[in-house]
């Protein structure tokens, strides 16, 4: 039975007509739509003022562009909710008012609250359902669905995501019969992709429950109806491997490295099956690979890699000698992995200087045919990099300077030059020779953008926005609005680091925080997919794509602006509000006034929503969970632990800065950092005024932790 309507809460025909305009009216989220329906809803409560639907439609209205008055609209909707308590229009409305703000948890409460005063409404039963997806409650959603699926049977779409529910649980023999169900007694769908993609699908939930033997058996029941052949190989060869037949697993990956012997993930596979630990069987079969695809690069490297003495140096020379012949600049680059082991290091210094011999004697190769004037180039280009990465850096500069002066028009010889002076310390010019190379050739945005980072390494941020915009085609006075809606997070990073060392930490941290907002909003704008891919179908790739965004923060931007954001709480706690806003860079500051004075009022309201705010009132704590997802991401780097320490020291939390010190001295020598020992003896030394308990803790660990460090 449904509730009974409070008093006052009942409209009349006209005032109805009005309201299911003003619904109309909202949905179209028209800026000038949304004026209109601001003004309809006004009139209605004009002679309704405590209908509790209209004031609740006024609150959420009062939300969206151009008003965005959220305080308001908040206590207009609670006051709406107030007013009419037993209303679904009201409690629906305020689940969208929290969901407008990612507000997930309170959304779905309020949600729920609707589903009481109509347990059967299937718009809320669907929201919901992409509410919780989005919390990963994962559970809820499981009965969600179920719910749904009762009360429209007939759409497949609805056994589908239901089944995909009870795979995200982890329930894989229920999701299973689900999918058994779809397929005998609705059938599949018409198109051949989409029917691969349904078989794929039912193979991955098998896979992925445990059953290797029922995945093949169903490759087997649909061959010639699934047309991925490379997740079909893959998939069986992890199968034959989880059931010991190795055969059968070598014979996959044969058949996937047949099909692209450069895919270095197919590559080492196959190798690992054929030889397991045995290294020997490995060289071996890398030497087998390169006699059946010789044209493989990463049969020829990783063969290269693997092998030593004498058959290593013939693999090097000839690897060397090809890409001189053929002018290829990136043969540096490409030796980069081979200066982890010294022999090799030292091979590909002789063979170059031999080939440099060579070419300063007949100005050839000694098994060219013919002369080749520009080898000799790329020979000091390539020996440019080897003293560079064997500490040489003279040497390094004297080889580029050599490569220059022969043929002064090879663009790429400048960011040689340049990563040889940025390694001596020397940034202004390194700057100096990224601009020369970009004036180049003013078309490729590779030297642009390589450009503006030399130059915030320099601080010359003005510069560095101005060469930026060239590639822009927008005034200068837009190029940071480009960069929030491109979403550049290179350069936003590199503009906080050069405003971090000219001391304006305020806005550099800023900058960093702008990195979190983007990945809240990345993170965020996976719910415009769920309604989107379920229509689709695509259930394999929707999965990798809720799989990605469990993990987005452990993305190297995020990771390096979080670090960085820690540093600087940790700043702001030591200096002191008012001393770090007296330290703002002034002529940055009046250039981005001067900037926003330029805008369109839509684009300053653009660039609004990329606001952040510095906490300065409680900076640790502000920091703290920053620290809590880098600990659980980059727990295997060195700087992560010496932040950890660091930051729970200041916080008087010594029992996970202690935790902190034992997990940093667990990595690969970490017992020989000057710096992390430093911090450990400040702690120690800090940690006096502890409960007993504590203290007697700490004490005990302190001689063992100590003796660690060599």
């Amino acid at each position: 039975m449904p509730p009974k309507v409070p008093p006052g809460q009942t409209l009349n025909k006209k005032d109805d007509e009005k309201f299911k305009t003003v619904m109309r009216l909202y949905e179209s989220k028209n800026p000038k739509n949304v004026k209109k329906a601001l003004k309809t809803v006004e009139e209605i409560l004009v002679s309704n003022p405590d209908h509790g639907e209209s004031i609740a439609m006024k609150g959420l209205i009062l939300s969206l562009p151009p008003f965005k008055e959220k305080e308001k609209a908040y206590e207009l909707v609670k006051q709406g909710v107030f007013k009419n308590f037993s209303s679904l229009v009201c409690w629906h409305v305020y689940g969208l008012l929290y969901r407008s703000d990612n507000n997930y948890v309170e959304a779905i409460k309020c949600y729920k609250q609707a589903l009481r005063l109509d347990p059967n409404n299937m718009t809320i039963l669907r929201d919901l359902s992409l509410l919780q997806l989005q919390a990963r409650d994962l559970g809820s959603l499981a009965d969600t669905r179920q719910t749904i699926l009762q009360l429209k049977p007939q759409s497949k779409i609805n056994w589908l995501l239901f089944a995909f529910a009870h795979h995200l649980q982890g329930n894989h023999e229920c999701a299973l019969c689900i999918l058994d169900a779809v397929e005998s007694s609705m059938g599949l769908p018409t198109v051949a992709y989409d029917v691969s993609e349904f078989y794929l699908y039912r193979i991955l939930v098998t896979f992925e429950g445990g059953d290797y033997q029922g995945a093949l058996d169903l490759f087997k029941k649909y061959e010639g109806k699934v047309v991925d052949d490379e997740y079909i190989l893959a998939t069986s060869a992890e199968c034959y491997e989880k059931l010991g037949n190795n055969a059968k697993e070598i014979e996959c990956y044969a058949k996937l490295v047949d099909i692209n012997a450069d895919c270095i993930d197919f590559v080492d596979a196959y190798v690992k099956a054929v030889a397991k630990d045995d290294a020997a069987k490995a060289l071996d079969t890398y030497r087998q690979l390169r006699e059946k695809y010789p044209k493989s690069q990463t049969v020829q490297h990783d063969l290269m890699l693997r092998s030593t003495g004498d058959e290593a140096r013939k693999l090097l020379n000839e690897y060397i000698r090809h890409y001189i012949k053929k002018g290829i600049p990136s043969l540096g680059r490409s030796l980069k992995a081979f200066y982890d082991d010294a022999e090799k290091t030292a091979m590909i210094g002789e063979i170059l200087a031999k080939c440099e011999g060579e070419l300063n004697a007949e100005k050839k190769l000694a098994d060219d045919a013919e002369p080749n004037l520009v080898a000799v180039v790329f020979v000091w280009t390539a020996q440019a990099y080897h003293y560079l990465r064997t500490g040489d850096c003279e040497l390094a500069l004297k080889k580029i300077d050599a490569a220059i002066a022969h043929t002064p028009t090879i663009e790429m010889l400048y960011l040689v030059k340049a990563k040889v002076l940025k390694k001596m310390g020397n940034l202004e010019e390194a700057s100096e020779m990224v601009e020369t190379c970009r004036k180049m050739d003013l078309g490729d945005r590779n030297p642009n953008t390589k450009s503006t980072k030399a130059l915030f390494r320099v601080n010359k941020w003005k510069q560095a926005e101005e060469t930026y915009n060239l590639f822009t085609y927008r005034p200068v006075h837009e190029t940071w609005s480009t960069i929030l809606d491109m979403q550049i997070q290179w350069y936003i990073t590199a503009q906080a680091d050069c405003l971090y060392r000219l001391g304006d930490l305020d806005m550099a941290l800023q900058r960093y925080l702008l990195i979190d907002r983007i990945f809240k909003e990345i993170v965020e704008d996976q719910f415009d997919f769920h309604h989107y891919v379920s229509k689709k179908q695509s259930m394999r790739a929707y999965l990798d794509l809720l799989r990605f965004m469990d993990h987005a923060r452990n993305h190297r931007f995020w990771c390096y602006a979080a670090k960085r954001v820690v540093r600087c709480y940790l700043d702001v706690h030591q200096l002191g509000k008012e001393q770090v806003l007296a330290k703002q860079n002034a002529e940055f500051r009046e250039y981005e006034e001067a900037r926003a004075k330029l805008l369109t009022k839509e684009q300053k309201e653009k660039d609004a929503e990329y606001d952040v705010t510095v906490d300065y009132e409680k900076p640790l704590e502000a920091a703290e969970p920053f620290l809590s997802t880098l600990l659980q991401y980059r727990g295997q780097e060195l700087d992560t632990h010496l932040l950890a320490v660091e930051l729970y020291t200041t916080m008087n939390k010594p029992l996970k800065a202690l935790r902190s010190v034992k997990q940093a001295l667990t990595l690969k020598d970490a017992s020989k950092s000057a710096e992390l020992k430093a911090v450990a003896e400040k702690f120690f030394a800090s940690a006096t005024d502890l409960k007993p308990v504590v203290k007697e803790l700490v004490d005990e660990e302190k001689a063992a932790v100590m003796k660690q460090f060599s």
